[in-house]
């Protein structure tokens, strides 16, 4: 019976697994511009992850989608159809069906979540360990090998392989992470654990973009010794927009800074929900947009508001911390 279930409806679950987190992250960025601070990810999504929060919404967008003027103005325009009418029509879908898949998805995201900040405690740990006699001196000189590389994250993505940039990215990332993560266990700046916290978050949404990409990796990897260059890598342009995304949230990496345009980016990231639940069930590449977009939109709040004052720490939380 489970294997059954897993075959039929294991490939809904990871729209519903990235709606929860991205529930999470709208949660966090309220806080962030209410509170100057962050919870982790676990914390936000029992604050906002509950299923009453997003659900009803998505059923009213597919009730009024799948109204027949609605579905002729959607034909018209080329648009694809939702994905429970082709459930339906594979005899899958019933109404339940999202709420017991999000159900069972919120249960799998918080072990997830739980995992990867305990690997991250212990990744730091055995860094600090190995690492520690490093004088913090040359932590400016790492930082700019961080830049190199996430440079050459972008090159690799725009001209050999789009994953290739993804994974290089993800790694600075993962060690960015473990370094903040250290920091928040020997200070008490609350600056430093919202920073923390929120990459988190960020790093646990674009898991999926670097897991839905890794295949492209693969045959890049098999094609080597015709050519360095993949030449049907369809997802190019996603994966360059995603690494430049999350190399400025890397670069640019206080997220208090650009506080006040979460007003508007939460509600962003709630649509972008609404959407995936819509049209991500069936297709799970469409997952790579809808992470590229929100990354997109953190990116460009915190370059803006670098451009607008030079600098992106919150030099008002810093003194108050």
């Amino acid at each position: 019976m489970n294997e059954m279930f897993i075959r039929f409806y294991g490939g809904l679950f990871p729209s519903f697994m990235l709606a929860i987190l991205l529930m999470g992250l709208v949660f966090q960025l309220h806080q962030i511009r209410r509170e100057r601070k962050c919870a982790d990810i676990i914390e936000a999504i029992s604050s906002f992850g509950a299923p009453y929060k997003i659900l009803p919404v998505v059923v009213i967008f597919r009730f009024i989608l799948n109204n027949e003027s609605f579905e002729a103005l959607i034909t018209s325009f080329g648009l694809p159809q939702e994905d429970s009418r082709e459930l339906t029509k594979s005899g899958l879908y019933s109404a339940a069906l999202p709420l017991m898949l999000y159900i069972i998805s919120l249960g799998v995201v918080n072990v997830h979540c739980y995992l990867l900040i305990m690997a991250l405690h212990i990744f730091s740990k055995v860094a600090a360990v190995l690492f520690g006699w490093i004088p913090s001196l040359l932590f400016t000189f790492c930082e700019k090998i961080k830049v190199l590389l996430l440079t050459l994250a972008i090159l690799t993505s725009c001209i050999l392989c789009g994953s290739l940039g993804i994974i290089i990215s993800y790694i600075c990332f993962v060690i960015q992470l473990a370094r903040l993560c250290h920091l928040t266990r020997v200070s008490n700046n609350g600056n430093i654990a919202t920073k923390f916290n929120f990459g988190v978050t960020i790093l646990l949404i674009f898991l999926w973009v670097v897991v839905l990409s890794f295949p492209a990796s693969i045959s890049w990897a098999k094609n080597l010794r015709y050519t360095f260059i993949l030449l049907d890598d369809s997802n190019k342009l996603m994966s360059v927009l995603s690494v430049l995304s999350i190399s400025c949230l890397i670069v640019l990496d206080n997220p208090i800074s650009a506080r006040e345009s979460y007003l508007y980016l939460a509600p962003g990231v709630y649509v972008v929900n609404v959407l995936l639940l819509l049209y991500g069930m069936v297709s799970v590449y469409r997952i790579i947009y809808a992470v590229t977009s929100v990354l997109l939109g953190l990116a460009v709040t915190r370059i803006i508001y670098y451009l607008k004052n030079g600098q992106h720490i919150d030099i008002e939380q810093e003194k108050s911390d």
